[in-house]
C-alpha cells in the first residue's frame, strides 16, 4: 500500500477509534440530549458515520458518492450502542481495503446551493476518505463542546486538525 494511502486510512481509523473511546465515557443521556447550540453529541455522530458510510456505499456499488442525502432520526443519535456498532462496522471496511481500491477513482455528487442545484466531479476514494476525516475531526470539535457542557472532559487534541496540533507542537502557537 502506497504510504499515502496507509497515512490517510490510519488517520481515518484514529478518527473513529477516537470517537468510539469518546461514546463509551457518555452516559446516555449526554450522547442524546441537544447542547446548548441544538444539536446532541449523536447527531453529530451520526453526521459524521453518514460520510463514512456513504463514501463506502457509493465506493461498493460502482455508483456516485452522495454525502448530502443522508438518513437522519436513526438509532445512531440516540443509542451508543448502535454507534459503536456502526464505527465498528466502518473500521472493518476500511480494514478490506487494498492499495488498488483506496486509488479507485469515484464519482461525488454534491449539492453546491440551497436551492439543490448539483455538481458531479471526479475524485479518488483515498481523496474522499480524507474528506471524510477532516469532516469528522471538525464536527469533533462541535461534540467536545457539547460534552464540555455535561461535564465531561476530552483530550487536548479532540476535534482539533492535524495541522493546528503540528503547528502548535512546533511552538508556533
Amino acid at each position: 500500500m502506497a504510504d499515502t494511502d496507509r497515512l490517510v486510512l490510519r488517520s481515518a481509523r484514529a478518527i473513529l477509534t477516537q470517537a468510539a473511546e469518546m461514546i463509551r465515557g457518555l452516559t446516555d443521556e449526554a450522547y442524546a440530549t441537544p447542547g446548548a447550540q441544538g444539536a446532541s453529541i449523536g447527531q453529530h455522530t451520526r453526521h459524521t458515520l453518514d460520510h463514512y458510510r456513504k463514501l463506502l456505499d457509493g465506493f461498493r456499488s460502482s455508483s456516485v458518492v452522495d454525502y448530502d442525502h443522508r438518513d437522519r432520526g436513526v438509532a445512531v443519535e440516540s443509542d451508543r450502542g448502535a454507534a459503536l456498532a456502526e464505527i465498528e462496522s466502518i473500521i472493518e471496511e476500511f480494514d478490506g481495503l487494498d492499495e488498488t481500491q483506496l486509488e479507485f477513482p469515484v464519482r461525488v455528487l454534491a449539492m453546491v446551493n440551497g436551492e439543490g442545484d448539483t455538481a458531479e466531479m471526479d475524485s479518488t476514494l483515498v481523496r474522499e476518505l480524507w474528506f471524510a476525516t477532516h469532516h469528522a475531526i471538525h464536527h469533533d470539535a462541535l461534540i467536545k463542546t457539547i460534552a464540555g457542557e455535561f461535564g465531561v472532559t476530552l483530550p487536548e487534541t479532540y476535534g482539533r486538525a492535524p495541522s493546528t496540533i503540528n503547528f502548535e507542537r512546533a511552538g508556533a502557537g
